[in-house]
């Protein structure tokens, strides 16, 4: 059995299920800007600032909280419906940083006035 995790879907099997789940709801994630813009709003050291980042980490250990129990939940269904489970470790932690720099550079190449090679020069 495949498993891919997802932008999307949380996780993707290869037999084309889906295990989704929605950690933090619209109103929460509204919630969350309020505490945080409250949080930035309040002096350095002070007892209102302690009390705002208290609020901000509870909202905080809720979601973390939903997202393991996902996470335990969906393993321990993988785990018991298949015999097999593989796991290929892919260096994601900068895919999305490395492809946005890439287009940055193709970008920055095109208007430096090189020649463009993707198109003919009869074209241009």
């Amino acid at each position: 059995m495949g498993i891919d995790r997802g932008v999307v879907k949380v996780v993707t099997r290869s037999d084309g299920c889906f295990h989704h789940q929605v950690f933090a709801r619209d109103r929460e994630a509204e919630h969350a800007r309020k505490l945080q813009r409250d949080f930035a709003r309040t002096r350095k050291g002070s007892a209102r600032r302690g009390k705002a980042a208290g609020r901000v980490a509870d909202l905080v250990r809720r979601i973390r909280g939903r997202r393991q129990d996902f996470a335990a939940k969906t393993a321990c269904v993988l785990a018991t419906s298949f015999e097999l489970v593989v796991f290929e470790a892919l260096a994601t932690r900068g895919a999305m940083c490395a492809r946005r720099w890439t287009g940055s550079l193709a970008r920055a190449k095109r208007s430096s006035g090189a020649p463009r090679t993707d198109i003919p020069s009869t074209l241009m």
